[in-house]
């Protein structure tokens, strides 16, 4: 008689993967997915358009900066040696990307993680966090301090005031507003004479006066004892 239970033994299916495997499939298909994402906002087709409404639904306008991160963590199960491939700048990207969708409730998920939050620590603690998360994902996705964020900006700030001089936008003063004129007389050398005359009235009288020049000049009749016959003739 056979043995009991022999005829129930079955064989088990095994696979046994490397991690280096495993590790490059996952890779691949976060590659693959950020392709079908980026595809969906530049081509046509009912599977596209189906694709960016689903996905605009949930991330809102920001929704265009989701194929980055999975393109990130695609470079980080591939471990490829270059920058970009470091587990920091991945992880350091979704922490800004998932804070700034929270802060401006972008989409579904950006309004249902404000939402639960504000239940518990208010919407004043929860624009807090927000920006926390936002600060703390930079330092992580650029592997440094927060010194040397502000030193950053600063240096960028300097080299904006460069490119772009404040001169360009302050108004340019008249150079011919407060400068005085000057007329060359005949022998006496020149005359300066302001733009603004002083009227004596003792020496010119308002009937005298015709016409007043742009110059600040003023016209006068010729005296009339030019008129008047000399004697003897």
């Amino acid at each position: 008689m056979a043995k009991r239970g022999s005829y129930g033994k079955r064989l088990k299916f095994r696979v046994k993967l490397k991690k280096k495997t495993i590790y490059t499939i996952f890779g691949f298909g976060s590659i693959l997915l950020s392709v079908f994402i980026f595809l969906s906002f530049i081509a046509s087709g009912p599977s596209f358009e189906y694709i960016n409404s689903l996905i605009r639904g949930y991330f809102g306008p920001f929704s265009f900066f989701l194929p980055i991160v999975f393109i990130l963590f695609g470079f980080l199960f591939f471990r490829l040696k270059f920058s970009l491939s470091r587990p920091n700048v991945a992880v350091g990207f979704m922490l800004v990307y998932v804070s700034v969708v929270m802060l401006f409730r972008s989409g579904y998920v950006g309004a249902a993680l404000f939402q639960n939050i504000s239940d518990v620590i208010r919407p004043v603690g929860t624009l807090l966090v927000s920006l926390t998360g936002i600060v703390i994902g930079l330092i992580v996705l650029f592997d440094t301090s927060l010194d040397e964020i502000l030193k950053g900006i600063r240096s960028t700030n300097e080299i904006l005031k460069k490119l772009i001089p404040v001169s360009l936008f302050k108004k340019k003063k008249d150079f011919l507003s407060n400068k005085p004129m000057i007329v060359k007389g005949e022998g006496k050398g020149p005359i300066v004479i302001s733009n603004n005359i002083k009227k004596d009235d003792a020496l010119i009288s308002e009937k005298l006066v015709s016409n007043k020049l742009s110059s600040g000049l003023i016209w006068e009749y010729p005296p009339l004892d030019l008129l008047s016959e000399d004697e003897g003739h």
